[in-house]
């Protein structure tokens, strides 16, 4: 992967669920890797940035020129008409800068994963540590967009948050899994 990474760590101490063994245990820190992945895509999509601050607006020409990218509807522009005719499918176009095509796939491509567990000795808690990163096919639109690009406003979207708001959402969503691990927990 390349510079999007970021580790989420954490330590819990705390007795487990009868019947609870690490297989099971490792399940759940999976569960969770998953729903802190989804919950920093739905942030995105509510179109706010690791701070819950909302994404300044796209200029007007990017979006202009999206719109008729996408629409078909290029007017006299002959460098938008040259674009459209090098076009491979209804949503992609050869030459096109990545930053250009139709959205979704940088989103789609934002990736969680459990990258070490263990329980503590005696069965007292677990240790657990889950990567998030973006593949490397988007490295260059995360980039892009994170940078601002040509109008230099910036979209900090990579990572799970930085405002108390945010971090309160997360411990729930980390207490609510936990809780399913461990009767009582630290």
């Amino acid at each position: 992967m390349g510079t999007f990474n970021k580790s989420f760590t954490d330590l819990i101490v705390g007795e487990f669920q009868d019947k609870m063994t690490d297989t099971k245990a490792k399940k759940q820190i999976k569960l969770l890797a998953e729903d802190l992945n989804q919950f920093m895509i739905n942030r995105i999509l509510l179109g706010r940035d690791i701070d819950n601050r909302i994404f300044k607006p796209l200029s007007k020409g990017y979006t202009k020129t999206k719109r008729r990218f996408i629409t078909g509807n290029i007017g006299k522009s002959k460098s938008l008409k040259k674009i459209f005719k090098q076009r491979v499918n209804k949503y992609r176009a050869k030459n096109v800068p990545n930053f250009i095509r139709l959205s979704g796939r940088l989103l789609k491509a934002i990736r969680s994963k459990v990258k070490s567990f263990r329980v503590l000795s005696g069965g007292k808690g677990i240790m657990y540590s889950i990567e998030f990163s973006i593949l490397d096919s988007q490295q260059e639109k995360a980039e892009w967009v994170t940078t601002g690009g040509k109008s230099k406003k910036r979209r900090e979207f990579f990572g799970l948050g930085r405002a108390e708001s945010l971090k309160k959402k997360q411990k729930e969503i980390i207490n609510a899994r936990l809780s399913k691990i461990f009767k009582t927990f630290k």
